[in-house]
């Protein structure tokens, strides 16, 4: 009985139910409900001054600007009733009026749109050429790309507290570009390479359009290991004005000889379409590999170019000479590198030394430390450690008796003085050769200046002058010495003669250089040592012409010897005009090498060793964007051609 009564209750539930098909049918009617969609009707426009928005997601009421989600009649509605019920009595339904007004708002709606679009489109200019800037500037100062993130959070704590005083819609537009701009390392990355590459196809158009072309060559082992040839390129364009620019830097896979860097540079002359006749000089170090007889650089490029003019870095030569001096300074100099080595190895020392400075109130109280391939900066630490003397005396004798004996004789102290000052006179010449915008026939004069006060030191140490040594002069009277020991005219001696022979080969050149810089006045015999046989005729009629022309003589004394040649007037001689301009291209400020060569051992850090195994063609763009100028490149001509992004 009871099984037969739940048996009946299951068979009325199941009656209850609704069938398959039933259920299937309510589904899907419910699905329908769901799915319906809602779209813009064109009659909004006029009932509500309604239009659809731009992205299709809802509409914008055209009277306050609201937006508004989704597609109900109610909602639009409900919004026009509310907060414009005024426009139904102002203009009527169907009137024309109200025709009218509905043109005009949506005129002044479309206006609209298109001033947003351009403003999203200049934010994201502007930000991609803020992004080019800084990536410049990173590469320009060897700083890692990682550093563009924290530059740019600078930049947006920068324009927060500038724009503080500003309308509400102008820093919200400043903000917003300052967050759009794109700047991580990979982005920098990517930047500089674009930069790099423009850089190079400019110079690589100048250097195809110029007549002649002078290269700065240098080859040295960065920290990597890795032999590099760095190349600088001097030209000068059809009107005169000089350039000079960074070209290359080559790895040297092989063993770096004469032969194997002519043919990496024969190999990207070629690459880049360089014509090799236009060369007219190299500089070098004059080392065997590069001046060697048969197998040097210099003898590779003779036999295809036997005019080349080839000379020695101005600054190298400069630094043979710094080490000529007799045995006595020679002797003098290692106990001094010993003396600061000792003070400046221990850090006990170090301190000790640097509190006995505060007590004395020296003015003081740190050296500088030697490099033995920089002049300067030798002449840097002795003057230091000149100005410190009495002091490290005082130290030694306190915490180190015994150390050092030598340094408390006179003649210690008279060598000492004198090398202080003659390291003096030479950093003089040093930072004049270094200076920029200094033509070869400038360094030039400034050697034989420097050779004629030589001679007249020479002669006034003979007669027992010390007007240019001042520190020697005021150490003999302390010493009570009235005469100045042999060593210091034997190394005034040694230095004057090693001076001419070291700049001895720039002197075939002499004539040209005078050309240059005063054809007005110049010996019209001379020519013989510039010109061939067949050329000497005409330039011999030119040179004439010029030196007779009232014109040409007030332009040559009111301008410079680069501006003199830039001149129209010029132009009318070729012959003479040609070889000045050869000059010109010739390398002055020889120094470049050697900071390139720092910027990049300072880039492939060793204590960064990712940055240390760079890429070579990273490492060349980084050089490029860091040695060349600025103005080598349009950096809004370089953004107009990409598509800008803002930052994601």
């Amino acid at each position: 009985m009871d099984h037969f009564v739940i048996n009946l209750k299951r068979q009325q539930c199941e009656d209850c139910k609704p069938s398959t098909s039933q259920s299937a049918q309510l589904s899907s009617k419910e699905r329908v409900r769901k799915r319906k969609k809602y779209s813009f009707q064109d009659d909004w426009e006029t009932e509500y001054f309604i239009v659809e928005n731009p992205d299709k997601t809802g509409v914008i009421c055209l009277l306050c600007d609201s937006h508004l989600s989704g597609f109900r009649r109610s909602n639009c509605e409900r919004h026009f009733k509310t907060n414009h019920s005024s426009c139904s009595k102002q203009y009527p339904l169907g009137s024309e009026e109200r025709k009218v007004r509905l043109h005009e708002l949506k005129q002044n709606f479309k206006i609209s749109q298109v001033v947003i679009e351009n403003k999203t489109f200049e934010e994201n200019t502007v930000a991609t050429l803020i992004s080019y800037d800084i990536a410049h500037i990173l590469a320009k100062y060897s700083r890692p790309f990682s550093d563009g993130e924290i530059m740019k959070k600078c930049i947006i704590s920068a324009v927060e507290r500038l724009s503080e005083a500003l309308p509400v819609e102008y820093k919200k537009r400043l903000m917003s570009t300052a967050n759009n701009i794109p700047l991580s390392s990979s982005t920098i990355t990517r930047r500089v390479e674009h930069i790099s590459r423009e850089m190079k196809s400019n110079l690589i158009k100048k250097m195809a359009s110029c007549h002649f072309m002078s290269l700065l060559i240098d080859e040295s082992t960065d920290i990597g290991g890795v032999r590099q040839l760095l190349c600088f390129v001097r030209f000068v364009h059809d009107n005169g004005n000089v350039s000079e620019e960074f070209l290359n830097v080559i790895p040297i896979s092989e063993r770096a000889t004469g032969e194997d860097i002519f043919i990496a540079l024969m190999v990207f002359f070629k690459e880049n379409s360089i014509d090799s006749n236009k060369l007219i000089s190299l500089v070098t170090d004059r080392t065997p590999t590069m001046i060697s007889l048969h197998r040097g650089l210099v003898a590779h490029l003779a036999q295809s170019l036997p005019d080349i003019i080839d000379y020695h870095c101005f600054n190298h030569v400069e630094l043979f000479c710094n080490h000529i001096g007799t045995e006595e300074v020679k002797n003098f100099l290692v106990v001094i590198v010993k003396l600061i080595n000792f003070l400046m190895s221990k850090p006990l020392s170090r301190r000790l030394l640097k509190l006995l400075h505060e007590e004395m109130q020296s003015l003081q109280n740190e050296f500088v430390m030697h490099v033995d391939v920089c002049s300067l900066s030798k002449g840097k630490t002795l003057s230091r450690v000149w100005e410190l003397f009495d002091e490290i005396k005082t130290f030694l004798s306190e915490n180190f008796s015994g150390k050092f004996p030598e340094i408390y004789s006179d003649d210690f102290k008279i060598a000492f003085s004198f090398y202080v000052d003659f390291l003096s006179i030479l950093n003089e010449l040093n930072l004049e050769l270094q200076m920029k915008s200094k033509l070869v026939t400038d360094l030039y004069d400034t050697i034989t200046v420097f050779q004629c006060k030589l001679l007249l030191i020479t002669e006034e140490l003979e007669e027992g002058l010390l007007h240019n040594f001042p520190e020697l002069k005021r150490t003999l009277q302390e010493c009570c010495q009235n005469f100045c020991p042999d060593y210091v005219k034997l190394s005034i001696m040694s230095l004057s003669k090693e001076f001419q022979i070291r700049f001895e080969h720039l002197k075939i050149h002499i004539e040209r250089f005078e050309l240059c810089c005063n054809p007005v006045q110049f010996d019209v015999n001379k020519l013989k040592a510039v010109f061939s046989q067949h050329e000497l005729p005409t330039a011999e009629l030119e040179l004439c012409e010029m030196q007779a022309s009232t014109v040409i003589k007030l332009l040559h004394t009111n301008s410079s010897c680069e501006d003199f040649w830039k001149t129209s007037e010029t132009k009318k001689f070729p012959l003479i005009r040609a070889e000045a301009l050869k000059v010109l291209c010739l390398f002055g400020r020889t120094c470049i090498c050697e900071a390139a060569f720092s910027f990049v051992n300072n880039l492939k850090n060793k204590n960064f060793k990712k940055r240390a195994r760079i890429s070579q063609d990273h490492l060349e763009h980084c050089l490029r964007v860091a040695l060349s100028s600025k103005e080598e490149v349009n950096l809004e001509n370089l953004v107009s051609e990409i598509q800008s992004q803002g930052s994601h």
